[in-house]
């Protein structure tokens, strides 16, 4: 190993020949996007694990395959930065890899592994040539790495220093450094070494800031004291206010009850009439309501009389009617047979001549009498009764109609 981060190479039982052409390259999620972007511009086929298929790919072909991986430093280095513990990303990244492990176990000669730390802003542009042949790369890869804060780059630099020390991450570092194109550097390189300065000099002027805070904080803790005391002043004549005025309000609370007691007994009082008026109401509602039901009764005998009454007329009124049409339908007859007696025997008109005076005479006395039914009739049709029962014949009409030739004409009337 050297000390001007050279590349490692793997053991040779993992060369099988340079690569003539690109090969298939699967990234582990630790790998940078820049790295990513510049592997693709370099004419690899780039896929992501797991969603890149590594087991199908092995399994479905017999040619190389690249594979990158990189330490857990930039995921534990946001942890720290942030705030949060970093020991999930660890476990995280010790199981996925420990996985991947497996994989190039079985397929150890068909595997070109590449640490990912080759693509570092520190690399040198051997590191990249030799990767780009390692990879079979058309062109070397050219990562641009975008500037991060000066913590997250110091803390990342730490963390990239104490990874390989964490014993549960040893034997897994070990093994794939020793299967991988890998750096041997194990001292702080020159760029990196820049940042970690801008880191220490933010970490200086923030240690500055801190020690102004404190004597700020102890300006304002003396503050606070101030005003703690004046703070117990005005709470001690607070309280002699309030003790004044308890009193004062005690000797009005005694008052108010005093009133209190009066505006009780006059509720009593009022609610007391208000009960008897309230009794009063309830008997006279009762009379009322027995009045009521006894008008109630009274009506109902009253409509039962109209309705007899009613029924009676309309009887009566029937009978008339058909005696009037009998006497009109015999005259009627009568009449005809006269003319045609007439007309039939003009020769003896004179022998018949008593005759058709009788019965002239009789006609005459016939009509008469329906005259005068039909007089009965119209002063039956004009009586106050009739008037009275003509809601409830119209009634009747609708429920059960009667059919009587010239009742509906002088009902409308």
């Amino acid at each position: 190993m050297t000390k001007n981060s050279k590349v490692t190479m793997p053991n040779p039982a993992m060369q099988s020949g340079a690569p003539s052409s690109s090969v298939p390259i699967f990234v582990t999620e630790d790998i940078a996007d820049c790295v990513r972007q510049a592997l693709c511009e370099s004419g690899a086929q780039v896929n992501m694990i797991p969603d890149g298929g590594l087991d199908e790919g092995l399994t479905a072909g017999e040619g190389l395959v690249g594979l990158v991986w990189d330490t857990p430093a930039t995921a534990v280095a946001e942890a720290l930065f942030a705030g949060r513990d970093p020991v999930p990303a660890v476990s995280d990244w010790l199981d996925r890899h420990s996985s991947l492990l497996s994989h190039v176990r079985r397929h150890r000669r068909r595997i070109r592994l590449c640490d990912g730390r080759l693509f570092s802003p520190p690399a040198s542009a051997e590191d990249l040539a030799r990767v780009g042949a390692w990879l079979g790369l058309a062109r070397i890869p050219d990562p641009q790495y975008s500037d991060i804060p000066d913590g997250l780059a110091l803390a990342r630099l730490l963390v990239s220093h104490t990874i390989p020390r964490l014993d549960s991450l040893r034997d897994c570092l070990d093994e794939l450094e020793a299967s991988s194109l890998t750096t041997s550097d194990t001292l702080l390189p020159l760029p990196a070494l820049g940042r970690s300065v801008q880191g220490f000099d933010c970490l200086k002027h923030l240690t500055e800031d801190l020690r102004a805070g404190r004597e700020r904080a102890e300006l304002h803790e003396q503050e606070i004291n101030l005003l703690r005391e004046q703070l117990g002043l005005q709470l001690q004549e607070a309280q002699r206010v309030i003790a004044e005025q308890a009193e004062r309000e005690s000797t009005e609370i005694a008052t108010l009850k005093g009133r209190l007691a009066d505006t009780t007994r006059a509720a009593e009082d009022a609610k007391e009439t208000l009960r008897n008026q309230e009794e009063a109401r309830r008997l006279e509602a009762e009379r009322k309501e027995q009045e009521i039901t006894l008008l109630r009764e009274q009506l109902g005998l009253l409509l039962e009389e109209m309705s007899r009454l009613t029924e009676t007329q309309t009887k009566e009124a029937t009978e008339i009617e058909k005696r009037r049409t009998l006497i009109e339908s015999e005259s009627q007859r009568a009449l005809a047979r006269a003319l045609t007696d007439l007309r039939s025997e003009a020769r003896q008109r004179k022998s018949l001549q008593d005759r058709l005076d009788e019965m002239q005479a009789q006609f005459a006395a016939l009509e008469e009498e329906r005259n005068g039914l039909a007089l009965t009739v119209e002063e039956l049709y004009a009586s106050r009764s009739w008037r009275i029962t003509r809601p409830l014949r119209q009634v009747r009409t609708l429920v059960s109609p009667i059919a009587v030739p010239g009742q509906n004409e002088q009902s409308g009337s």
